[in-house]
């Protein structure tokens, strides 16, 4: 059995001639397997091809793929329970995953910038979580989220703006989760969607059609919902959410 896919399911867009991606009408998914220890390129054809890029690691997830199609990173981590997860760097040729120098360790859901940078989420000093960006040439980690509760699940929009899970506080001192932009720099933070209390929104993500997928857990029952990601930060945005009824 593979186990379980974590991370992200990337369809990969033909690029280039190069041939590390063919250029042919059939999409491909960059699968990290939770129990092997890899990362495939797998073609949706009949019969289905797949072929590995990385192996020999104790678990893999959350691979990301450049924009420009030829790059990804990943989370991975050698054998045992508490081996610490790094930050790696490859190319779909198959090349040896270069680490990032960073503490990264406890990190989750890698997205690149449109500048070559990453941005994730771990643990900072203040027992939070927060969101960081990393330049991979230099391993140099930058927190950009301050100063309230965690920062999780980043992704990156069209116009280069981070979408987050986070949440306020509001003025009778309850939390209020909801999803959130800024800028790489971490300026500009602004409401996209919430905030509602005793809510949890989980892993948005920009589709290709360029809606924003979201879940939200209530109670016991956790929803998908799609947004325009263009929606200003106001109830507008809940406004255009249509309900999928399904669940994660």
């Amino acid at each position: 059995m593979r186990g379980a896919v974590l991370g992200l399911a990337l369809f990969l867009a033909a690029c280039g001639g190069d041939g590390t991606v063919a250029a042919a009408p059939a999409p491909q998914l960059l699968v990290a397997s939770a129990d092997e220890g890899t990362i495939t390129l797998e073609e949706m054809t009949v019969p289905a091809r797949k072929r590995v890029l990385v192996e020999g690691y104790g678990a893999t997830r959350a691979p990301a793929l450049h924009h420009e199609g030829k790059r990804y990173c990943f989370l991975a981590r050698s054998a045992g329970p508490d081996a610490p997860w790094g930050l790696y760097v490859a190319d779909l040729s198959g090349t040896t995953p270069q680490p990032i120098d960073a503490d990264v360790d406890a990190a989750s859901t890698p997205a690149w910038l449109p500048d070559g940078r990453i941005v994730f989420d771990a643990p900072a000093d203040d027992a939070s979580r927060a969101l960081f960006v990393v330049d991979p040439e230099d391993g140099q980690a930058e927190r950009i989220t301050f100063g309230g509760p965690d920062a999780r699940d980043p992704c990156v929009l069209e116009d280069g703006r981070i979408l987050y899970a986070g949440s306020r506080t509001t003025s009778e001192g309850e939390a209020a989760p909801g999803l959130f932009t800024l800028h790489p720099d971490g300026t500009g933070v602004l409401l996209f969607h919430g905030v509602t209390p005793g809510e949890a929104y989980l892993r948005p993500t920009q589709q290709f059609d360029g809606h924003v997928r979201f879940f939200v857990r209530r109670g016991e029952a956790v929803l998908a919902f799609l947004a325009d990601w263009r929606a200003p930060h106001t109830e507008a945005a809940s406004h255009d959410a249509r309900l999928e009824r399904d669940r994660c």
